[in-house]
């Protein structure tokens, strides 16, 4: 399940977009102001959910608020007010907790994206994957514009451009990353899909014939990936989530590049703050592992690793002659004989607690 809904930030982000244009549009069209007030409430929410919106609402959001006719002060002024209540609303348990809680939350935000960018080889895969989907859903596009005709900035064919603009803005965010993550594009799917579903409904929808490619890798897609749930249902079944929830209850799991699904299917409570099994490695790199030994010399009561990891060099051998030292293997299921997958997995636990240390002592090491 957590693979099938892998894109959910995308999804939620998706749905706040639509959810901010709509209140802005229904507030131009009803002279409703207090509704770009609740706009920018949903954009600061949508932004702090995923900050790809950021560059995906600027332009259709600059058509409603700034374009002759339809450019209000109090608009603009009531939607900027929404999103700083909007932020506030959302970091105000930071301000609270104090201590510098705000700017540690930004601190580990900004380290993270600055070491999440991919390879450049990464972004030449995403780029070319975007270029195929961009070509597939072109005919929509051109059936869009042929009735919609993008020169006509008249105010009674300005909300026709919303859509393109919200297509053309999401483009450059499904690319950000520089990750050729497929998921990424629902961010042009969905105002793609809604193009398309109101030139059907209009009767406007010629170009049916061209949409031929699109739909035939809709139909191959569908197939792979109803193939790859199935696997994932089958390899999941292997794992007793049950009894692994039995045994450690609410004590805390080291993960140590373990797919985050366990955590999820059997109810654990992670001891670092990092749940992916890959953002430790993104954000600490080949130091990762003195990350790793950090966590260990606190005696974190279980340990998560991939199946046979130490033998397979998943896992750097200091980390591995700790567990060694202070760890007793309570469970290990290799789902695939084979070969291993990300649901093949080993659980430690603590017998042997380490002496405390300073931190001088444990950045020695």
């Amino acid at each position: 399940m957590f693979d099938i809904l892998s894109g959910n930030s995308e999804l939620v982000l998706l749905t706040g977009e639509a959810l901010c244009l709509t209140l802005m549009l229904k507030g131009l069209e009803n002279n409703q102001n207090s509704l770009f007030f609740l706009a920018g409430c949903v954009a600061a929410f949508v932004v702090n959910v995923n900050y790809l919106s950021a560059l995906c609402l600027p332009a259709p959001a600059a058509v409603l608020l700034l374009s002759p006719g339809w450019f209000r002060l109090s608009r603009c002024g009531l939607t900027l007010l929404g999103s700083m209540t909007g932020l506030m609303l959302l970091f105000s348990p930071y301000i609270m907790a104090g201590h510098g809680a705000l700017q540690t939350y930004f601190s580990m935000q900004q380290n993270f994206l600055h070491h999440y960018s991919g390879s450049w080889h990464e972004r030449l895969r995403g780029l070319l994957w975007n270029t195929i989907d961009l070509v597939l859903l072109s005919p929509i596009l051109l059936a869009w514009c042929r009735r919609f005709s993008p020169l006509n900035w008249t105010e009674e064919n300005r909300k026709n451009l919303l859509l393109p603009l919200w297509f053309l803005s999401s483009l450059p965010a499904t690319i950000l990353s520089g990750h050729p993550f497929d998921h990424y594009f629902q961010l042009c799917f969905v105002p793609a899909a809604i193009m398309w579903a109101i030139l059907l409904r209009q009767g406007a929808a010629s170009t049916g014939y061209m949409l031929i490619p699109f739909f035939a890798s809709v139909a191959f897609f569908m197939v792979q990936n109803t193939h790859k749930n199935y696997n994932t249902l089958r390899f999941s079944n292997r794992v007793n989530y049950a009894a692994i929830h039995k045994e450690i209850g609410q004590k805390k799991v080291l993960n140590i590049r373990t797919h985050e699904s366990v955590f999820y299917m059997a109810d654990l409570k992670p001891f670092d703050i990092y749940l992916f099994y890959t953002h430790i490695d993104i954000m600490y790199g080949q130091q990762a592992w003195q990350h790793y030994l950090q966590d260990l010399q606190q005696n974190a009561p279980y340990v998560v690793m991939p199946y046979d990891a130490c033998a397979r060099h998943q896992v750097e051998v200091p980390v591995c002659q700790w567990i060694q030292a202070h760890y007793q293997l309570i469970y290990a299921i290799n789902v695939r004989p084979s070969r291993p997958n990300k649901f093949s997995l080993s659980i430690y636990k603590l017998v042997q607690p380490a002496q405390p240390q300073t931190n001088s002592e444990m950045l020695a090491h």
